[in-house]
């Protein structure tokens, strides 16, 4: 999710819980409070739909998987919960190898025998992404967001007879086959720092966020990577924005490394400038959780809205998919991609005095896109974060809400897929 939010508060709302959120007369209204409503209704619609039906549930034939044409896979039509949330596939036509939210999948191989589960995720979605969100009468400003319920079908290759419908009851078994449950990469963040004791009547000016604005900065694993018995980061790289990655700029045109953009900012603050790292992003992009290399931009022509970036960029030119340049504002390394390696167990300041810590786990793994909010305030001169500067919490990574469930197991010969097992499990209505 990345959006123009000035921060987003209790995320894991049990934690406080919070079951509403009371607007007070003659108050300024904010954002945050009113996603803070909408979160604390889909936690607990989650809980309730999860401690009824438990872990994933469809109805009739919701995702029934059954044998396509040739080599592929038929879905069928209808609803699934995985962990409380509902996905609903509403295409008749919809196959493993022709679904709307997963481009390209790979092939199915005659001979092999596969898992078939159902992936669910979140997708946040601007008026960049779907123009109808802008209201034309404002004149341009956009106003809210949205997110979607988006759903995949994909498979894994399985070897011995013992993998089968026991995956069905056996919801933990199902997760370890493919790997889920995992230590994951964790965060810790500070603005003020611990006070040198011989000198506790001295308070540096530096020692606080310097930052002039209000800003809900974001950092981002940008390639994930295991990490290795000694800390270092295998391949894990990371990326940070000071508006939470929500800057961005709709691309009409590319040709070689030149694109053309629909704007180039509202401000200075808010514009693009030569030296920014920026990601070339579009739908596929996104949906398939794809990892390119950032490009860095070399020049900008005001009059044409032309950018020169330092390598021609891999997406872009079609335009039904929504491209656009996502600027970031690290400074980033060349040999990395345009991002940052992520050091473990070493604070690391990304400007104006906030400084992070990729904290040390053994065999924690930093996943692609996973990110965390550090919102930063002039006013008190710290971030917030839990816990306090001389002991900061360390705090898992969040993500789009990735959930999986079951759907089949399946054989493939040369001429048809043979369903061997149906791992679904259906809702028993309460009139049966």
């Amino acid at each position: 999710m990345k959006g123009d939010f000035s921060r987003i508060t209790n995320i894991e709302t049990e934690s406080e819980h919070y079951s509403m959120v009371l607007m007070q007369q003659g108050r300024v209204q904010l954002d945050a409070d009113w996603n803070e409503q909408v979160l604390i209704q889909w936690f607990q619609w989650q809980r309730l739909v999860s401690d009824l039906l438990g872990e994933h549930v469809g109805r009739d034939y919701g995702f029934q998987i059954h044998p396509g044409e040739g080599v592929d896979i038929a879905i069928r039509n209808g609803t699934y919960y995985i962990n409380g949330t509902m996905f609903i596939n509403n295409d008749n036509s919809a196959t493993y190898m022709n679904q709307p939210h997963f481009p390209s999948p790979p092939a199915l191989e005659v001979g092999k025998r596969y898992l078939v589960y159902l992936h669910g995720w979140l997708r946040h979605i601007t008026a960049v992404e779907n123009p109808y969100l802008r209201e034309v009468a404002l004149g341009g400003p956009d106003t809210t967001t949205r997110v979607q319920n988006l759903w995949s079908v994909e498979v894994q290759e399985v070897t011995g007879t013992e993998i089968g419908a026991n995956l069905k009851a056996d919801y933990h078994a199902f997760r370890q086959l493919l790997q889920l449950d995992y230590e994951r990469c964790e965060l810790m963040a500070r603005a003020k720092k611990p006070q040198n004791d011989d000198n506790v009547c001295i308070i540096s000016p530096s020692n606080q966020y310097r930052g002039v604005e209000n800003q809900l900065y974001r950092v981002e694993v940008h390639r994930g990577g295991a990490l290795n018995e000694t800390g270092d980061a295998m391949c894990a790289t990371y990326k940070w924005s000071r508006e939470d990655g929500a800057v961005v700029f709709p691309i009409t045109e590319v040709a070689s490394e030149t694109v053309t953009v629909v704007h180039l900012g509202r401000d200075n603050r808010l514009g693009l400038n030569v030296g920014d790292w920026v990601e070339v992003v579009d739908d596929e992009y996104e949906l398939l959780s794809e990892v390119e290399d950032l490009l860095k931009v070399v020049a900008i022509d005001n009059e044409t809205l032309r950018v020169t970036l330092s390598a021609a960029p891999q997406r872009g030119s079609d335009a039904t998919k929504h491209p656009l340049l996502r600027r970031w504002d690290h400074n980033g390394d060349p040999a990395l991609g345009g991002a940052l390696k992520v050091v473990m167990g070493e604070w690391v300041e990304l400007e104006d005095g906030i400084q992070i810590n990729f904290s040390t786990k053994d065999n924690a793994l930093c996943k692609t896109r996973d990110w965390w909010w550090i919102p930063a305030r002039t006013a008190s001169g710290d971030i917030e974060w839990p816990g306090d500067y001389n002991n900061p919490t360390s705090v898992q990574a969040l993500d789009l809400g990735h959930r999986y469930a079951p759907l089949a197991m399946v054989n493939v010969s040369a001429n048809a897929v043979v369903v061997e097992a149906d791992l679904r499990r259906k809702i028993k209505q309460l009139w049966e």
